[in-house]
């Protein structure tokens, strides 16, 4: 008889009641993923900052990488030998210093490659220098996609977020949205400054796709969204964009070249839709984890859970 019960007490269950539940364990598993991206660059930029503290660069090499092709002693790249792809803007010329720290800078291809391909997560993963030198895997054509010249300090959020000034406290940034300049649309990005002592080496960083996150993380036959700290609508899918004037960045790409990283466009936001309605469920969610919401005429129960690493909100609508 208490089994019968159980059965027909949990059939007899509110469906908000169980949709909050399964979007619990939803933003835990997301959040684990997130961890593990974070804390697999975090160990490389530990080991890159342990082996410049130890090595003696006068030691290192310092003649041209036969891996690579240089253009009037400023700019290189590495050419399809396998491994990761690398690519320097020129900024600064690469001479002998600048090919020492890059020979060892080398010695982390594998474990870029390893940690880029055990983590379902990760579309990129890169280290930026302070020599303005980027090393990334998945290899990409950089001559093509990146102009010359490039300062890292201005056009890529990744390395600008962990200087010194910007990252006094040496802490993994997560990078508010933003359509990257190697080609892979919106991407939120896990970016964690590299030190040898007190020296800022650069910044060792991974691009999380936000397509990939719906795709993977979002219930397709359910209303769900997921929203950034900002109310940006980072990914939702079909039947709540069906339902509801929704614009989601996961769905979104772009064909126009982008030399520098741009944040996502603030009419994604929730905040700035043009429906009071929707802009009062964005306020709301930042509230409450669970309330009733009347949309376009139809009435919904919000159920919301966080995912901490990030701060984002998981959102389900129930009618």
């Amino acid at each position: 008889m208490p089994l019968v019960l159980a059965v027909l007490l949990a059939g007899c269950a509110d469906p908000a009641d169980r949709a909050g539940e399964q979007l619990g364990l939803q933003a835990l598993t997301l959040n684990a993923a997130l961890v593990r991206a974070r804390q697999g660059i975090e160990a490389i930029r530990d080991e890159i900052g342990r082996t410049f503290a130890a090595t003696d660069l006068d030691r290192v090499p310092g003649d041209l990488d036969p891996d690579c092709a240089y253009f009037e002693g400023k700019a290189f790249y590495k050419k399809d030998v396998g491994g990761c792809g690398m690519w320097a803007s020129g900024l600064i010329p690469i001479g002998e210093a600048e090919r020492r720290r890059i020979r060892v800078l080398r010695g982390f291809e594998q474990p870029i490659i390893d940690y880029a391909r055990a983590n379902e997560m990760v579309e990129l993963a890169y280290v930026l220098t302070t020599d303005h030198v980027g090393m990334f895997y998945p290899p990409f054509d950089a001559v093509s996609l990146l102009p010359p010249g490039v300062d890292f300090h201005e056009a890529y959020k990744p390395f600008s977020l962990t200087e010194p000034e910007s990252d006094p406290g040496r802490k993994t940034v997560w990078v508010d949205t933003y359509i990257d300049a190697t080609g892979n649309g919106y991407v939120s990005t896990a970016s964690a400054p590299a030190y040898a002592g007190d020296a800022f080496l650069g910044a060792v960083g991974c691009d999380i796709m936000l397509e990939k996150v719906g795709r993977t993380f979002l219930r397709k036959d359910r209303m769900q969204m997921l929203v950034d700290r900002h109310s940006l609508v980072l990914c939702a899918t079909e039947p709540l964009r069906r339902a509801l004037p929704l614009q989601a960045l996961g769905i979104y790409y772009y064909t126009d070249s982008v030399e520098t990283d741009e944040y996502a466009p603030e009419e994604f936001r929730l905040a700035n839709n043009p429906d009071e309605s929707i802009r009062r469920l964005g306020e709301t969610l930042f509230r409450e984890d669970r309330f009733h919401v009347t949309l376009d005429g139809e009435h919904y129960t919000c159920s919301v859970a966080t995912v901490p690493e990030t701060g984002w909100r998981l959102v389900e609508l129930t009618r």
